[in-house]
């Protein structure tokens, strides 16, 4: 049975790597021993595995995103069904702060509103 303080297996040199074979790396930066026999410089290039770290959300609560939405009054916007929605039906500006829901439901104009 394997001794609980003995390191993991180092991984191969670049030119083993390269070569497809076996690599006996030793420790401390010396070379392993078939690049010592060659004469060539035993580095180990380091290869990150498994998936990425993820990126830290913004600390700052009342940081927020601004989305805005710029139409004209003679301009109409067409909804995924395919309704007519006059712009007017539109604020120019909408701030949403992320993680948090709006204050209260959406209300559309009955202008807007069509029965099914």
């Amino acid at each position: 049975m394997h001794s609980p303080h003995q390191n993991k297996k180092l991984p191969a040199c670049d030119a083993c790597k390269a070569r497809r074979v076996l690599c006996h790396a030793k420790p401390n930066g010396l070379p392993c021993p078939r690049c010592a026999e060659k004469g060539i410089l035993c580095r180990t290039t380091y290869i990150p595995h498994g998936r990425p770290r993820k990126t830290a959300q913004p600390s700052d609560p009342d940081s927020f995103n601004v989305f805005a939405i710029q139409a004209s009054d003679s301009q109409a916007l067409t909804s995924m069904s395919g309704t007519m929605i006059p712009a007017h039906c539109f604020t120019s500006h909408v701030a949403l702060r992320p993680g948090r829901d709006l204050a209260g439901p959406l209300e559309l104009p009955s202008e807007v509103l069509k029965p099914l």
